[in-house]
């Protein structure tokens, strides 16, 4: 197709390496993310029957006839691109980045490795009922949470669910979020749907009847084909000669399914489920139960704000204005976080430093810097050999230092536990060769306004973003992780020791302090035990708390549950079931998402749970007014 773009084509980080599909509304690319070292899918809007490319890559209308339409579409493709990337959902694919290049849009997505279930089914005919119901309620659960944010999917079929390489899990891809738009202008209605996936209500060209339930039609005739390898017929002619044959519930060995997959191929829409949770209930699925999970998955309205800072003259390469959504879909312990419009020119400019780069930078300002440069407390050494339970202090500025112990943990949660997720499985043990020191508390305001006065963590200032930095004693929040590690890098430099974020490992045998139960105390909730929303605290608000002001956990250790989330190394993965064993880090995975622990002053006491995880991106960055952090120092 002479319209793709060329490989080897590269704008900023991103290069183009190939197409890996097509459709009547966009181009597809297998990309390379430069900044990240990571495969990427890259969606170009290209409305084939109104547009063509030039020789320098641009894309224009065929002619003035289609120039209102084109620039429409593009717009529309764009604004829909931040509805997508609010979805951050383990069965839903990722938006990392939208942008404008070439006169078109595009969208940056996870790019994800497994096999189309449309390949399986051609392979082997028909699939299990076990596995057709397991594949049908991860994809429900994951449009219950783009219905809930009023959005709909409209193109479900068996060659838009992969079935991830990794996990085995599947993960809905391809949300055509120009194709949605678009059926309401001048391109031929067959190129919406899909014959025999589309209900009736989607042929129409303007219809005010789609749904929750037109996704659920959808979705059931997936599961239609999985169990039966025959596709239901189309929908637009039901109503007249409708050859459909339902299920017989009992010839599948699975009576539930197939009464929830025949009532959500209803031709009427009123006849047909009307959410993800009616159908979860017809099919008697095991996320009825999950109400008390929904509902604690709080979802804040995302608000956008400016860094204040001086005015500069504008670079055209730097002033581009990233766009952050932070949202988390349903069935994920999330942390509320809000979008921010964070300006690459200025707060995060040290994004583009290489690791690298960015510690030889901070030793150098430390080396510029003479008087800066703290005194060691002489005594306070720390090596392998102190005794755990030692408290050290490197400098006035450092933080609070506790020695912890070389020792072994049960790492997650089992099913059935009390507000188990299946992120936190499966329980695994977990030995920590060597002893290592964690803050006694979260770092606080007084130590990041050191770093901040001279002249490190590149500036970053959450006061400018309406945080109250004025009491010292608190723990500083809305820092995004690469802030959080620009800390560690400048308080190595500055104190002469090696400090990090810790492991994800590290964090929970930190926080468990030898305890196997649900939280530090115990099995169940307790008054005043830590900082969270129903954690009886006596605010009349939810607030942050002072360092200290809730009961030290076994080792010594406040905050570890609640005030705010913390961030650690880890690459984020759906589940423990191939994490390291010797308390490091987690490098494999989604590494530009990094995992948060311990919950915040916002969220439910369910949240704040021993074994509760979730996670956050990198670029574009993200963050939130509960999230903070706490540092290791490694014992020489």
């Amino acid at each position: 197709m002479a319209n793709k773009l060329k490989a080897g084509y590269r704008f900023e980080e991103f290069e183009f390496v190939r197409s890996v599909g097509e459709g009547g509304f966009g181009i597809t690319y297998l990309g390379w993310d430069h900044s990240l070292e990571k495969a990427v899918a890259i969606k170009e809007y290209f409305p084939e029957d109104w547009a063509q490319r030039l020789e320098d890559g641009q894309v224009v209308p065929l002619s003035d006839r289609y120039q209102a339409d084109f620039e429409w579409g593009r717009d529309r493709f764009l604004a829909e691109a931040k509805t997508l990337a609010k979805f951050n959902h383990p069965n839903l694919v990722k938006a990392y980045r939208f942008f404008q290049a070439n006169g078109v849009g595009y969208i940056v997505m996870e790019y994800i490795e497994g096999d189309p279930l449309e390949n399986i089914l051609k392979r082997d005919g028909t699939i299990k009922a076990e596995n057709v119901r397991h594949i049908m309620e991860m994809v429900m659960d994951g449009l219950d949470a783009v219905h809930k944010m009023n959005f709909l999917h409209r193109d479900i079929k068996p060659a838009n669910v992969i079935i991830s390489a990794e996990n085995k899990e599947p993960i809905l891809i391809d949300f055509g979020a120009a194709r949605q738009s678009l059926k309401s202008k001048s391109m031929v209605v067959t190129a919406i749907v899909t014959a025999g996936y589309g209900p009736h209500e989607q042929y129409a060209v303007e219809s005010d009847n789609q749904g929750p339930w037109t996704d659920i039609y959808a979705l059931c005739a997936l599961g239609y084909k999985a169990l039966t390898g025959n596709v239901p017929p189309e929908g637009n002619g039901r109503f007249e000669n409708d050859t459909f044959q339902a299920l017989k519930e009992n010839a599948y060995g699975d009576p539930a399914l197939c009464r929830a997959i025949n009532q959500g191929l209803r031709v009427l829409t009123s006849e047909r489920p009307r959410s993800a949770e009616e159908w979860f209930q017809i099919a008697e699925s095991k996320f009825v139960d999950s109400g008390e999970e929904k509902k604690r998955s709080r979802r804040i309205k995302p608000r956008k704000i400016k860094p204040n800072r001086p005015k500069k003259k504008a670079n055209p390469d730097s002033t581009r204005k990233l766009v952050v959504w932070a949202g988390v879909g349903a069935g994920l312990t999330i942390i509320g976080a809000l979008a921010y419009s964070l300006f690459s020119s200025g707060v995060f400019d040290f994004m583009s430093t290489s690791s690298s780069q960015k510690i030889k930078v901070v030793a150098e300002k430390v080396q510029l810097q003479p008087k800066q440069r703290p005194e060691t407390n002489p005594a306070t050494p720390a090596s392998n050999t102190t005794k755990p339970g030692t408290q050290i202090q490197d400098c006035p500025d450092c933080p609070v230092m506790i020695v912890l112990p070389a020792g072994s943990f049960d790492m997650g949660s089992a099913p059935g536990t009390k507000y188990h997720q299946s992120n936190e499985a499966p329980v695994h043990r977990v030995k920590i060769n060597k002893q290592f020191a964690i803050g006694k508390y979260e770092v606080t305001n007084a130590q990041w306004k050191k770093c901040l006065s001279v002249s490190a963590c590149r500036g970053f200032d959450p006061s400018a973003h309406n945080i109250d930095m004025s009491n010292d004693s608190y723990p500083i929040r809305l820092i995004p992780f690469l802030a959080a590690q620009s800390y560690v890098e400048w308080l190595s430099g500055y104190s002469g020791q090696k400090y990090r974020l810790p492991s994800e490992a590290e964090w929970e045998y930190a926080a468990r302090a030898g305890s196997q139960t649900i939280f530090s105390w115990g099995n169940t909730n307790k008054t005043a035990m830590a900082n969270c929303d129903n954690c009886g605290t006596g605010y009349t608000s939810p607030r942050t708390s002072e360092k200290g002001s809730y009961p030290a956990n076994g080792f010594g250790l406040y905050d570890m549950e609640g005030n705010v989330w913390e961030w650690t190394e880890d690459c984020w993965k759906t589940n423990y079931s191939s994490s390291p064993r010797d308390g490091s880090r987690e490098t494999g995975g989604d590494c530009n998402l990094r995992v948060l622990r311990g919950g915040g002053y916002v969220d439910p006491v369910d949240n704040i749970r021993l074994a509760n995880r979730t996670e956050l991106a990198i670029s574009p960055p993200s963050t939130a007014p509960e999230i903070g952090f706490r540092v290791v120092r490694e014992l020489n």
